[in-house]
């Protein structure tokens, strides 16, 4: 998977967190999270560069937190089984 430019993190990037609009898998982005923090780990980054993945990270994060969220509730629904 190629990075993505980090710069521009929509402000709808909860719902979209991929930038050219198409929505992402949870496994996509996930991915890009990973790929996000070892970066921030271990790239040699300027403070504006740093703070643009650091947004990016957090709406990932945020959507992956979401993506679980409703497979959760999807798994409550179907109840116990008997």
């Amino acid at each position: 998977m190629a990075k993505k430019s980090s710069a521009s993190a929509g402000s709808n990037a909860e719902a979209n967190p991929d930038e050219a609009g198409e929505t992402l898998s949870f496994e996509q982005a996930y991915a890009e999270l990973l790929e996000v923090v070892a970066t921030l780990e271990n790239a040699d980054l300027t403070l504006e560069q740093s703070l643009a993945l650091h947004a990016r990270g957090r709406s990932l994060s945020a959507f992956c937190t979401q993506k679980l969220d409703e497979a959760t509730l999807r798994i409550r629904q179907l109840g116990p089984e008997k």
